[in-house]
């Protein structure tokens, strides 16, 4: 069994699914390849996925996959973990490329 958890708690975005050979090459402790065939575009998480305890210091595991944008620049976001900034401009495709997993590991301590 994976430690996976599909994303929770979000107030917009749309999922889709897709039967697009990922590749895992390069990446390390992937997750199964199935779970980034399933994409939920969805932009701001209201209630975190798991209950964390202050004063604990956290490895955040960020998973992604390009499965729409065909070149570098067409798609960049921000993401922060409790208000603090841990990737700006992000642009998976210019990362990966597009259906390869790319995965990015963050330090994360719970105040």
């Amino acid at each position: 069994m994976h430690p996976f958890v599909a994303d929770t708690g979000f107030n917009t975005g749309n999922s889709f699914s897709s039967t697009a050979t990922i590749s895992l090459a390069g990446a390390t402790n992937p997750a199964p390849a199935a779970v980034y065939q399933s994409v939920a575009g969805r932009r701001r998480s209201t209630t975190p996925s798991a209950v964390l305890t202050a004063g604990n210091s956290y490895l955040v595991r960020l998973h992604f996959v390009e499965l729409s944008f065909t070149a570098a620049g067409q798609r960049t976001f921000n993401v922060a973990i409790n208000g603090t900034s841990v990737l700006a401009n992000f642009d998976i495709f210019a990362n990966a490329g597009a259906n390869h997993a790319l995965i990015r590991g963050i330090q994360h301590d719970r105040e």
